[in-house]
């Protein structure tokens, strides 16, 4: 390991992530993955089987848990902003919080995307009584 790469890894001596940072870091990656894995599944079961038509209720269940879990661990990180590992300096310490917060965005708009997308295939709501919802 070049003297670089081991000045940017967080050493095991009280510099390294606290559990509820790494826990809500791999819960985020499972939730990621279960949500790819469950819609792309879907799209290999043959149409009309029970399970296909289970799928999308379950890729949309697991849809909601992101945005709860993201919500978490921006709050958590603002927190506990004087207790991170150090970082690098310069810019790799500027890439990387773009990246971060870059991926933090695009998972909280992942699951924007969804709802906006699940409410337009089931069309506007109907709050009253009328003819087109009704009959």
């Amino acid at each position: 390991m070049t003297n670089h790469a081991m000045a940017a890894a967080p050493s095991r001596s009280g510099n390294s992530y606290d559990s509820v940072t790494i826990t809500l870091h791999w819960l985020t990656a499972v939730l990621v993955i279960c949500l790819f894995v469950s819609i792309e599944l879907r799209g290999f079961l043959p149409r009309g089987t029970w399970i296909r038509s289970e799928m999308q209720p379950v890729h949309v269940s697991l849809g909601i848990l992101p945005l709860p879990t993201m919500l978490l661990r921006c709050f958590w990180r603002l927190s506990r902003r004087g207790n991170l590992p150090p970082t690098t300096s310069g810019h790799m310490d500027i890439a990387a919080r773009l990246a971060h917060f870059g991926l933090y965005g695009l998972l909280i708009a992942q699951v924007v995307l969804g709802f906006a997308l699940s409410a337009a295939r089931e069309g506007p709501s109907c709050l009253s009584d009328c003819s087109r919802c009704h009959g």
